[in-house]
């Protein structure tokens, strides 16, 4: 048996314990408190949002920089105000557009955009589109997967191919970084497919830039479409883009309806002039000359019935008494192309591509051109007689 004495001192002792753990006990739980307020304090996988507000705000992971693997930090997502729980490749929505047209991804791609920059926003356009058409191919195999995962600009770049998405990102940013202050997403919709392109507006006038030059007409955007097999267009979406004060994009939904249309289509007297000033850049002394007119016209007449007809015919040039030597180059343009704002650029990279008119045009000094037009499959093309001649 205990004596009263032992039972006292036996509790004494466990008295004695229990204080020294509840001082360990107190010291341990201010130790966790301290360590749990430091943690939540810090940014532990350097995105610039601290380990409190991935936890408890935007459910997002502190040990991973990029939580959804998007190529953009958490930080900068919730800093853009775009989810960054949400992989913007995973669908052409306004946080995929807002997310690739970021300044982090615009920026990779900025000393191309300013090697592409023109004098006018027109001239810059064009660069930029035939660029794009010259250097990006479509890629068939993305296409055909079930899932497409959208490229930054630099990667279509990089990769030296995208699908129409990734195009119209590539276009959109370029444009942006060559300092145009606002760009257009179109999203069109058939039964069966997508398609995506970017757009400007020029003068109230919409083009639309979609991989290859020229810019289309957005009146004349269905159409185009239709000749390339996306039809029929059942629906369409339109998403403008521009930018805030922190160079960020600034991305809003609007109708379509609402998007510029001016009747900026060209005139053909305006194509005869632009044709002989971008002429006269190989050869100065080219000076109009309507006796020319009948003999460019029968040219012109023959070949229309070729391609009526579908038969090779002999279209010989019979010059006026007067001239000892000439040429007839006949070339067309599509008519649904043609417009005031872009006709010059078009007409300057034909004579580039068709070298032996301007080779012939520093051989000449007397010019006259006709034109008329025909209805084919692809739309109404724009035939142009174009006629140098040596007069005695």
């Amino acid at each position: 048996m205990y004596s009263e004495a032992s039972c006292i001192a036996v509790e004494k002792e466990s008295q004695k314990h229990s204080k020294k753990w509840k001082k360990v006990s107190v010291i341990f739980t201010l130790t966790i408190i301290i360590f749990s307020v430091y943690f939540l304090s810090i940014d532990t996988d350097s995105d610039n949002l601290a380990n409190f507000y991935e936890i408890f705000i935007y459910a997002t992971n502190p040990f991973i920089k990029d939580t959804d693997h998007d190529g953009l930090s958490d930080g900068y997502e919730v800093y853009i105000k775009t989810d960054p729980r949400k992989n913007w490749r995973q669908q052409l929505n306004e946080d995929a557009i807002k997310s690739a047209l970021s300044k982090y991804f615009r920026e990779q791609v900025s000393q191309l955009a300013k090697t592409l920059k023109g004098k006018t926003l027109e001239e810059t356009a064009w660069n930029i589109l035939k660029w794009v058409g010259e250097n990006i191919e479509y890629n068939e195999q993305k296409a055909k997967k079930t899932v497409q995962e959208l490229n930054t600009p630099l990667e279509t770049i990089t990769l030296k191919k995208g699908i129409c998405a990734d195009y119209a990102l590539l276009t959109a940013a370029l444009l942006l970084e060559a300092g145009v202050n606002t760009v257009y997403i179109i999203v069109v919709y058939t039964p069966t497919q997508g398609h995506v392109a970017a757009a400007i507006v020029v003068n109230n006038e919409t083009y639309v830039l979609d991989q290859q030059i020229p810019p289309v007409p957005y009146e004349n955007y269905e159409h185009h479409l239709a000749i390339n097999g996306i039809k029929p267009v059942n629906k369409v979406k339109a998403y403008k883009i521009s930018l805030d004060e922190r160079k960020e994009p600034v991305v809003t939904l609007i109708d379509p309806q609402h998007l510029p249309q001016a009747d900026r289509k060209l005139k053909y007297s305006q194509l005869i002039d632009i044709i002989i000033k971008v002429l006269r850049k190989y050869n100065p002394q080219l000076t109009w000359d309507p006796e020319l007119k009948e003999a460019a016209r029968r040219v012109l007449e023959c070949h229309i019935q070729e391609i009526i007809s579908g038969k090779d015919l002999e279209c010989r040039l019979l010059l006026p008494p007067s001239y000892f030597s000439g040429v007839v180059h006949t070339v067309y343009f599509t008519a649904m192309y043609l417009s005031q704002d872009f006709a010059y650029y078009w007409v300057s990279d034909s004579m580039e591509r068709w070298f032996q008119i301007t080779i012939d045009a520093k051989k000449y000094t007397k010019i006259c051109i006709v034109l008329d037009t025909i209805k084919t499959q692809k739309g109404e093309k724009v035939l142009v007689a174009i006629c140098l001649a040596n007069k005695f």
